[in-house]
């Protein structure tokens, strides 16, 4: 009897060691799909298109549907300044842009490097109200509406965050809804959790549990069988 209990414990101990919470980190994006930006080219002033983008589709037309790459919004830069300060008339400024009213809300497919839990989701944006250009007001996220808590780190930026998710998955469907402005600039997005789908600990530990428990029931059928023989 004595052995068993030293058996059972030394599972359970296991149990507690590999339910200890994974750390959530900021998670890799290996590529995104959408329409490009919009632009202003008949006058010669700025466009907003995602100039840089690596993948597939017209990096240069309004609305050009883009895919199978990466740009702006996944280069680790997010725009402090306003978004005449870090436009260009080529569209490989900071922030892409999108004229609502012509292109509707953009609708933006990112695709995680390996298959996640994602805890938060993090849109940088221009939040100047200056030239038609504002905030969003809410995030649609794999289809649900979210009005998200808003930092300001600059007097023209912010980052619009949606945390408490739980989403798991190698897709994140991600569409900012604008608000009283009809331009939506976004300059970076991040997404925040654990790599890979992990199970919670709970989970982990009634998994460890019934693992002991086999265990022990082979030790005392082995040794029944021993006495019987």
């Amino acid at each position: 009897m004595k052995k068993s209990v030293l058996v059972f414990s030394a599972l359970l101990g296991s149990s507690v060691l590999f339910c200890t919470p994974a750390t959530s980190a900021v998670l890799m994006v290996s590529s995104y799909d959408m329409i490009n930006g919009n632009g202003q080219a008949a006058s010669g002033t700025f466009n907003y298109w995602d100039g840089n983008y690596t993948g597939l589709g017209s990096k240069t037309t309004d609305n050009a549907p883009l895919s199978g790459g990466k740009g702006a919004l996944t280069d680790g830069v997010a725009a402090t300044q306003r978004w005449d300060a870090v436009s260009n008339v080529g569209g490989t400024g900071a922030f892409v842009g999108w004229y609502t009213p012509v292109s509707g809300n953009p609708a933006i497919d990112f695709h995680l490097s390996s298959s996640s839990t994602v805890n938060s989701v993090s849109l940088y944006v221009d939040n100047s109200n200056f030239g038609g250009v504002g905030a969003p007001s809410s995030i649609l996220i794999n289809g649900t509406n979210y009005t998200p808590s808003v930092i300001s780190f600059s007097s023209t930026a912010e980052v619009l965050t949606v945390a408490g998710l739980a989403l798991t998955g190698g897709n994140i469907f991600v569409t900012p809804i604008h608000g009283a402005q009809p331009w939506i600039f976004l300059s970076e997005a991040e997404f925040s959790g654990i790599a890979g789908a992990v199970p919670e600990p709970s989970t982990w530990a009634m998994m460890l549990l019934g693992f002991a428990g086999i265990g022990f029931m082979t030790y005392r059928r082995r040794k029944s069988a021993a006495i019987a023989a």
